[in-house]
């Protein structure tokens, strides 16, 4: 499978030499996860955008710093590259950034959430199981750093999984648009070093919780699955099509 990794941001300066960059944490994950790929990465943030969707059997995007409603060329060219993608059977992911700009395009509000920063490994309730989701869960917990949220999911989506903070957590936007607001591919000690970072904008209290959940497991791999099996699903299908 040919896998392009639409790059939306650059890990820190301060961090980059330590953990690497987002679309090499996005490669180690779904390596660990046993799963043959060839990947071309595309730095949407630079403008840098594949010919045409059909150059990758499969997307996936990396997280960003920017908001899904920031006025920048790029992210209105990355909705539109969504919209064209919603009519075919090339199946995408979009990661915390991803996921909301996809809702966005799609009809669904993102905004600051009123609930804060959302940053440590926390628990979100899965709501609905479908035949990709093996290992079957019936929870997710995922490193996350974010302070926006998908308000409200566009009218044809699918609720896959959240909890009180974070209610619109996992959607299936399109049958192809698989949406997921935490970082399977942030290792805890990476999210762990970005989350000291902001020691200055991040409430003392929430950086404590935070700093103490990075105890916890988390379910990356098996996120990472899922997300190779919802590629493999669409990649049977489109085989069988030409038949």
């Amino acid at each position: 499978m040919k896998l392009g990794i639409l790059q939306c941001d650059d890990v820190r300066p301060e961090l980059l030499r330590k953990h690497g960059n987002y679309p090499a944490m996005i490669q180690k994950l779904l390596s660990a996860a046993d799963f043959p790929c060839e990947f071309s990465i595309f730095q949407v943030h630079h403008n840098e955008f594949p010919d045409h969707i059909t150059v990758c059997d499969a997307y996936i995007t990396t997280g960003s710093r920017y908001s899904a409603y920031d006025n920048l060329t790029w992210i209105r060219l990355l909705e539109t590259f969504f919209l064209q993608i919603a009519e075919t059977n090339i199946p995408v992911v979009g990661i915390c950034f991803g996921h909301q700009v996809m809702a966005q395009a799609l009809g669904g509000q993102v905004a600051k959430s009123p609930n804060g920063w959302g940053v440590g490994v926390y628990q979100n309730d899965i709501v609905l199981k479908t035949p990709w989701m093996d290992p079957v869960q019936s929870n997710l917990n995922l490193v996350a750093s974010h302070q926006d949220q998908v308000i409200n999911l566009p009218s044809d989506a699918t609720h896959i999984a959240g909890c009180a903070f974070c209610p619109n957590y996992m959607a299936l936007f399109t049958k192809n648009m698989l949406g997921i607001q935490g970082h399977p591919e942030f290792s805890k000690a990476y999210g762990r070093d970005l989350l000291e970072c902001r020691i200055d904008v991040v409430p003392a209290a929430v950086m404590e919780q935070a700093l103490a959940s990075f105890n916890s497991e988390d379910d990356s791999i098996v996120c990472a699955r899922w997300i190779l099996n919802f590629f493999d699903e669409f990649k049977r299908k489109i085989y069988n099509s030409v038949q």
